[in-house]
């Protein structure tokens, strides 16, 4: 909790589209624990800090739209893992300054889901 206070006072100051939040979920080898996400709001890039050791752990997130003939059908999330060594495995639950948001995605596989907290199909507000 010191380390995403730590960040909350770090964006207050520099004024930048950053968002951050607590993670709770399960990691390898710890099992239980809880890391800090820092998500960048305009490019969808994620960082997960491990409060314990140090270590950042960096995903880059893009979106891609599915199109069919000149439609736009579908628009998906892409996930490119740039860091295949992140020990997080599985989010359960994140924390932010206004709300708590409890994962009812397929996976829990930080790389690959889903972080935007609006998303009712993603995410279920707990204090809404």
């Amino acid at each position: 909790m010191l380390l995403c206070n730590y960040f909350l006072y770090i964006e207050s100051i520099q004024k930048k589209d950053i968002s951050t939040f607590i993670l709770l979920g399960k990691a390898h080898p710890e099992g239980d624990t809880t890391y800090v996400l820092r998500k960048h709001n305009k490019t969808h890039d994620i960082e997960i800090w491990n409060a314990k050791t140090g270590e950042c752990y960096y995903f880059d997130k893009d979106y891609q739209t599915t199109k069919i003939l000149c439609f736009s059908v579908y628009k998906h999330f892409v996930a490119q893992k740039n860091d295949l060594i992140c020990q997080m495995k599985e989010v359960g639950c994140v924390i932010s300054d206004q709300n708590v948001y409890i994962n009812i995605q397929d996976t829990g596989d930080p790389a690959i889901m889903e972080f935007n907290f609006e998303d009712t199909k993603c995410w279920l507000p707990f204090l809404k």
